[in-house]
């Protein structure tokens, strides 16, 4: 009789298992024993596959940015012919989705990544990483609100209105993972998406 085919490793899945675990509990919160049992694999085989707590960590939030966190950013994309006040709408719509979906945590990765760094403990790689991602998230906020809105008052008001469009975004993050109600949430985007046209 021959022997059941070896099963094969995937990298992606246990990235997502472990996300969900460090979404759920934090970098603090989170052990590596949870995260071999999430795994389900030794403690060995995590080091060697993908090394130690923060270089996990690490991967989990690129791997975060990548499958969840793009996509909803993607739809700001300033090549598309759209109305857009729509592309708005349907930016923080995905964002609400994510953030309250039942199939992960509610919240942010991100927004409770930030909140653990000001812990003195906090990996100083890990924050650099954050830094750069939200360097990133606001480059394309405002190129979009830059080509797109074409505010009239200059690289002043870009920057304004991409902050404000960030702390927005932020705070349905914040309010999803208190239990606010997705309608609530909505109400907020779309009051949002009226004030940011109307600038």
């Amino acid at each position: 009789m021959k022997a059941g085919r070896k099963r094969t490793f995937d990298r992606e899945q246990a990235l997502d298992k472990a996300m969900r675990v460090f979404w759920e509990n934090g970098y603090f919160g989170t052990s590596i024993a949870q995260l071999a049992q999430a795994l389900a694999i030794n403690p060995p085989s995590l080091y060697a596959t993908f090394g130690n707590k923060e270089q996990l960590y690490q991967q989990v939030l690129v791997f975060y940015y990548q499958r969840y966190i793009t996509p909803c950013y993607n739809l700001l994309d300033t090549e598309q012919d759209a109305d857009p006040k729509l592309q708005l709408m349907s930016h923080l719509q995905a964002l609400i989705e994510l953030f309250t979906a039942g199939d992960t945590p509610t919240g942010c990765l991100f927004i409770k990544s930030i909140n653990e760094a000001e812990n003195a403990a906090f990996p100083a790689d890990v924050l650099l990483q954050l830094e750069q991602i939200g360097k990133e998230i606001f480059q394309t906020i405002a190129m979009f609100i830059e080509r797109k809105l074409k505010p009239t008052q200059g690289a002043k008001q870009v920057e304004l209105l991409t902050n404000s469009l960030l702390i927005v975004s932020n705070g349905i993050a914040v309010q999803a993972r208190a239990g606010q109600s997705k309608e609530a949430l909505e109400n907020v985007a779309q009051h949002c998406v009226k004030q940011l046209m109307a600038s």
